[in-house]
Protein backbone atom coordinates (compact mmCIF):
# COMPACT_ATOMS: atom_id res chain seq x y z
CA UNK A 1 0.00 0.00 0.00
CA UNK A 2 1.17 3.52 -0.79
CA UNK A 3 2.61 5.33 2.26
CA UNK A 4 0.41 8.36 1.64
CA UNK A 5 -2.68 6.16 1.43
CA UNK A 6 -1.79 4.51 4.76
CA UNK A 7 -1.24 7.92 6.31
CA UNK A 8 -4.56 9.18 5.01
CA UNK A 9 -6.37 6.17 6.47
CA UNK A 10 -4.68 6.66 9.86
CA UNK A 11 -5.59 10.34 10.00
CA UNK A 12 -9.28 10.34 10.71
CA UNK A 13 -11.34 11.07 13.78
CA UNK A 14 -9.37 12.17 16.85
CA UNK A 15 -5.91 12.19 15.18
CA UNK A 16 -6.95 14.65 12.47
CA UNK A 17 -8.84 16.79 15.00
CA UNK A 18 -5.70 16.92 17.14
CA UNK A 19 -3.62 17.98 14.13
CA UNK A 20 -6.10 20.76 13.35
CA UNK A 21 -6.18 21.93 16.97
CA UNK A 22 -2.39 22.08 17.10
CA UNK A 23 -2.22 23.89 13.75
CA UNK A 24 -4.67 26.49 15.01
CA UNK A 25 -2.50 27.10 18.09
CA UNK A 26 0.99 27.49 16.59
CA UNK A 27 3.88 27.77 19.00
CA UNK A 28 1.86 26.42 21.94
CA UNK A 29 2.14 23.05 23.61
CA UNK A 30 -1.34 21.74 24.32
CA UNK A 31 -2.03 19.12 26.95
CA UNK A 32 -4.35 16.18 26.43
CA UNK A 33 -7.03 17.84 28.56
CA UNK A 34 -6.97 21.01 26.48
CA UNK A 35 -7.02 18.95 23.25
CA UNK A 36 -10.05 17.07 24.58
CA UNK A 37 -11.78 20.36 25.37
CA UNK A 38 -10.95 21.87 21.95
CA UNK A 39 -11.92 18.84 19.87
CA UNK A 40 -14.85 17.49 21.87
CA UNK A 41 -13.34 13.99 21.99
CA UNK A 42 -12.99 12.05 25.26
CA UNK A 43 -9.68 11.81 27.11
CA UNK A 44 -9.38 8.17 26.03
CA UNK A 45 -9.91 9.06 22.36
CA UNK A 46 -7.36 11.89 22.59
CA UNK A 47 -4.81 9.59 24.23
CA UNK A 48 -5.28 7.01 21.48
CA UNK A 49 -5.07 9.75 18.82
CA UNK A 50 -1.84 11.09 20.30
CA UNK A 51 -0.38 7.57 20.34
CA UNK A 52 -1.27 7.22 16.64
CA UNK A 53 0.30 10.57 15.77
CA UNK A 54 3.43 9.72 17.78
CA UNK A 55 3.81 6.36 15.99
CA UNK A 56 3.50 8.18 12.65
CA UNK A 57 6.10 10.74 13.72
CA UNK A 58 3.61 13.60 13.40
CA UNK A 59 3.37 14.78 17.03
CA UNK A 60 5.63 14.72 20.05
CA UNK A 61 5.22 15.31 23.74
CA UNK A 62 7.12 18.21 25.21
CA UNK A 63 7.29 16.89 28.75
CA UNK A 64 8.90 20.04 30.06
CA UNK A 65 5.81 22.01 29.07
CA UNK A 66 3.38 19.13 29.64
CA UNK A 67 1.97 19.42 26.17
CA UNK A 68 2.01 18.25 22.59
CA UNK A 69 3.24 19.88 19.40
CA UNK A 70 3.35 18.84 15.77
CA UNK A 71 6.69 17.72 14.44
CA UNK A 72 8.41 19.46 11.53
CA UNK A 73 7.63 16.35 9.48
CA UNK A 74 3.90 16.88 10.04
CA UNK A 75 3.91 20.55 9.13
CA UNK A 76 5.89 19.78 5.97
CA UNK A 77 3.33 17.17 4.97
CA UNK A 78 0.45 19.56 5.50
CA UNK A 79 2.09 22.77 4.33
CA UNK A 80 4.74 21.76 1.78
CA UNK A 81 7.59 24.16 1.15
CA UNK A 82 6.39 25.52 -2.18
CA UNK A 83 5.80 28.99 -3.57
CA UNK A 84 2.07 28.61 -2.95
CA UNK A 85 2.48 27.47 0.65
CA UNK A 86 4.80 30.36 1.53
CA UNK A 87 1.79 32.68 1.41
CA UNK A 88 -0.19 30.56 3.91
CA UNK A 89 -0.15 32.05 7.40
CA UNK A 90 -1.77 30.59 10.48
CA UNK A 91 -1.13 33.54 12.74
CA UNK A 92 -4.00 35.01 14.73
CA UNK A 93 -3.99 38.37 12.93
CA UNK A 94 -5.11 36.66 9.73
CA UNK A 95 -8.15 35.27 11.56
CA UNK A 96 -9.47 38.53 13.01
CA UNK A 97 -13.14 39.21 12.57
CA UNK A 98 -14.35 42.63 11.47
CA UNK A 99 -15.24 44.99 14.30
CA UNK A 100 -18.86 44.79 15.37
CA UNK A 101 -21.19 47.63 16.27
CA UNK A 102 -20.36 47.20 19.98
CA UNK A 103 -16.66 47.92 19.51
CA UNK A 104 -15.28 51.42 19.62
CA UNK A 105 -13.33 52.88 16.73
CA UNK A 106 -9.97 54.29 17.90
CA UNK A 107 -9.96 56.96 15.10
Amino acid sequence: MNTNAALLRALKGPPVSIVLALLLHPGRSLGAGKLSQLTGYSDKSITHGLETLTELGLAQNHGRYNGWKLTAHCTQLILPASAEAENVRLEPETLRLPAGSSSTDPD
